[in-house]
């Protein structure tokens, strides 16, 4: 037995260290068919269609869990290295980002057109406000708060 057989052994028995298995978005096994792969974790909020972060050729990348295993499925007699998911994605947090970039947007361009509405009313001359009807309901508002 080897030194990655006995690791494999220790943690196969391990209640802590639990395996979910992963698909990467760009990876096909088959036609129709993603090769899943199975991941280490000690995570026990995780949960089928959750996004996480592992590591793969030497790059972090973001994979979908498609399973959640009641027992870890290491495999004691094997010489394979089961890496570690390095974290669950936030998805709900990374979204709440978005809404609150899209909400302070949405207060700039209100805060933009009323400067503008401002501005150009400021440049227009009597005739015209009152030819609009500005001047004089301002004419009036100011009668009436002086009467």
């Amino acid at each position: 037995m080897n030194a990655q057989q006995i690791l494999n052994a220790v943690q196969s028995q391990s209640s802590a260290i639990k395996t979910v298995g992963v698909t990467f978005k760009d990876t096909k096994y088959a036609e129709g068919h993603q090769k899943i792969y199975t991941y280490k974790t000690t995570r026990t909020d995780l949960k089928v269609d959750d996004f996480a972060i592992v590591e793969a050729n030497d790059a972090l990348k973001i994979v979908k869990i498609v399973e959640v295993h009641d027992k870890n499925k290491i495999d004691s007699d094997s010489t394979i290295v089961f890496k570690w998911l390095v974290d669950k994605v936030n998805l709900a947090a990374y979204q709440a980002l978005f809404e609150s970039d899209d909400t302070a947007l949405e207060h700039i361009k209100d805060d933009l057109r009323t400067k503008r509405a401002q501005v150009i009313l400021q440049e227009l001359s009597t005739e015209t406000k009152v030819a609009l009807g500005i001047e004089s309901q301002n004419i009036l508002e100011n009668n009436n708060g002086n009467a």
